[in-house]
């Protein structure tokens, strides 16, 4: 068995895609996530060519989205609406067993450990702050957020988010309470 864990900094700011893509999308976020996922498309051809696709058990993620603009944030770290904490979550079981199906419901990067633990049968410790994406599939609870660095870096407040269903609230100085189902933006 081998374990590789591959961190891919783009998209980060200063955006500079490599070439050919600074060509075609400039020095933007769309051009670093299509740099993000040519590397991975390389690793995928890579694990085939090796044989090794079929038997990979993968988790594709993000450690945050980023402001774009929306809400004034521009990147990441100081607020923490939908733009900057919802991420993609994509697990690939070997042979691809359950392929193409989705859980629903909130789930965190708190269960991706207890996860996968659980697809190489492997007992996860006793304690763990998450649990399976299927447990949490079928009794979903909130996911926590927080961010201190408007605290450390501009002696703003930190603040903090739970995020359950279609409610998202987030607070610091000025509450915030958002139904994401009637307002997926949160503007209101």
């Amino acid at each position: 068995p081998v374990f590789l864990f591959v961190h891919l900094y783009e998209p980060h700011a200063p955006y500079a895609p490599p070439e050919p893509l600074a060509a075609r999308w400039g020095a933007t976020y769309e051009g670093e996530v299509t740099a993000a996922d040519a590397a991975f498309g390389q690793l995928r051809e890579g694990l085939q060519r090796l044989g090794r696709w079929n038997g990979t058990l993968l988790v594709l993620t993000a450690d945050h989205g980023e402001g774009l603009g929306d809400h004034g944030e521009v990147e990441h770290g100081i607020l923490l609406h939908r733009e900057v904490l919802r991420v993609p979550l994509l697990v690939k079981l070997p042979g691809a067993e359950r392929g193409g199906s989705r859980v629903k419901g909130t789930v965190s990067h708190v269960d991706l450990l207890p996860s996968v633990l659980a697809a190489c049968r492997i007992a996860a410790p006793s304690g763990l702050p998450g649990r399976t994406l299927d447990a949490a599939a079928r009794e979903p609870r909130p996911a926590y957020a927080e961010t201190w660095y408007p605290r450390i870096h501009l002696g703003w407040s930190p603040l903090f988010s739970l995020a359950e269903g279609h409610r998202h609230l987030i607070d610091g100085p000025r509450p915030e309470l958002y139904d994401t189902a009637e307002d997926p933006g949160e503007r209101r």
